[in-house]
This record gives structure tokens, C-alpha cells and sequence, in this order.
């Protein structure tokens, strides 16, 4: 690697995650509304409940508030690292590279993120809030968003996170 190649992944990543969002907000309207699975967050935890999901021939959808994966890494301080092992912080089918610290930085993480989500073609709905999630009468649940528009589902996992409290 050569100067200057750290800065044109980051930006090929951060054009790729652009691209991932273009394609998401095209699909918007085109999912259906009754799935087995609605993953509320779509940072690694909703990415990796997603991967696992479509691994099983579920339909589903991700909903993320944000406009983009990671977000809440993206927004981090600069110097912040995994605080867990990167052997440990690995989603489902997808190894963080040999060549990263033990402890993999920031940027590193989001790039992962996204790399990974293009690799699984897992598209988020971004720029999604869930206002309500509640069990409709035949057991189901229905997850309300902008709107009047909802998803039914056999499943909710909430992937939010930790910096996130729901209302």
C-alpha cells in the first residue's frame, strides 16, 4: 500500500455506502409490508441479525433512522477503537482483515460495516423512525414509521443499541 491508499478507502467506502443508501431509498416503497422479520437498527447488530435472517430465505427489512451504516460510529470521536477484540466484534460470515490491530480503530470498524453489508446485499431502509411497535390480533406485529405507513411481521428484533432509548 502506498501513499495515499488509506484515503482512497475511506472514500471508496464512504462512496459505496452512499450508493448502498441510493439504492434503499429506491426500494423503499417497492418491500412488501407483511414479512416474516422486521430488524429495527442497521449498524452491526441489525446487519448481523439481517445476514442471519436472509441466510434462512426470510423476507425482511432493516430499518435504520439514519441516513447511512454505522452512523453512531461515524459520529464517534476520532481516536475511539473497539473496545472488544476484533475476533470477538465479527459478524456472522465475515473475518475483520489480518493486517488490522487487535483492537481495530473507527474507521476501520464503518468500513467493515459497510463492506459487509455489500457483500450480503443487505439494503437498510434509512431515514426510518419506528414510532411504535405493537402485537396486532392475529399475533403478529406491526412496526408504525413516518407517517401512516407500517410493516407487519412474525418477528421484530430490536438492534438499536445501546445509545439508543426506545420512546
Amino acid at each position: 500500500a502506498g501513499p495515499g491508499s488509506a484515503a482512497k478507502c475511506v472514500s471508496r467506502a464512504t462512496a459505496d455506502s452512499a450508493a448502498l443508501s441510493s439504492r434503499a431509498v429506491r426500494l423503499r416503497n417497492a418491500v412488501p409490508t407483511a414479512l416474516s422479520g422486521n430488524v429495527i437498527g442497521g449498524s452491526a447488530a441489525g446487519l448481523a441479525c439481517g445476514k442471519c435472517l436472509q441466510d434462512q430465505g426470510l423476507d425482511f427489512v432493516i430499518l435504520e433512522q439514519s441516513d447511512q451504516i454505522a452512523q453512531k460510529w461515524r459520529n464517534h470521536y476520532d481516536r475511539l477503537h473497539l473496545h472488544t477484540s476484533k475476533d470477538w466484534s465479527e459478524l456472522p460470515g465475515k473475518q475483520y482483515a489480518r493486517d488490522l490491530p487487535k483492537y481495530p480503530p473507527k474507521q476501520a470498524v464503518v468500513d467493515y460495516l459497510v463492506a459487509y453489508a455489500q457483500e450480503n446485499r443487505l439494503q437498510p431502509i434509512f431515514n426510518t423512525t419506528v414510532r411504535q411497535v405493537r402485537r396486532t390480533n392475529d399475533g403478529r406485529w406491526e412496526v408504525l414509521i413516518d407517517g401512516e405507513n407500517s410493516y407487519t411481521a412474525d418477528t421484530v428484533i430490536m438492534a438499536a443499541g445501546m445509545n439508543h432509548t426506545p420512546k
